[in-house]
């Protein structure tokens, strides 16, 4: 199974890639969305762990920009942001995202359990 993470801190996202592959993802990683839009082309994850908080633009694009490609829309994606006010939970939820951790609020952990649940047939 393999999970893309788009993350922006490296230190997270490190951590994020080692827990996942300790549980057997194999996984890619990219520190902003234009890396994660050009690795989710090519690699073509089961599922996409997308922090919303990055810097290189609007950020909700990548998102946007995943959901309306052909080859790329049913590609599961699970938010991991500090991102908790209600406009941007109400933009999520119309974005049909699988599921939204807030970081300090939810375990790494819990985080991988969905993703695992979420990717059995």
């Amino acid at each position: 199974m393999k999970v893309l993470i788009v993350v922006e801190n490296p230190a997270e996202r490190k951590i994020l890639q080692d827990r996942f592959q300790g549980c057997g993802f194999e996984t890619f990683s990219a520190k902003n969305d234009g890396e994660g839009w050009k690795m989710a082309e090519d690699e073509k994850p089961n599922v996409i762990l997308l922090d919303l908080v990055l810097a290189s633009r609007n950020d909700f694009y990548i998102m946007t920009m995943l959901k309306q490609h052909p080859d790329l829309k049913d590609i599961p994606i699970f938010i991991l942001s500090d991102m908790d006010d209600d406009e941007n939970l109400n933009r999520i939820a119309q974005m049909k995202i699988e599921d939204y951790f807030i970081k300090q609020q939810c375990p790494i952990g819990d985080v991988i359990e969905k993703i695992r649940k979420k990717l059995e047939p």
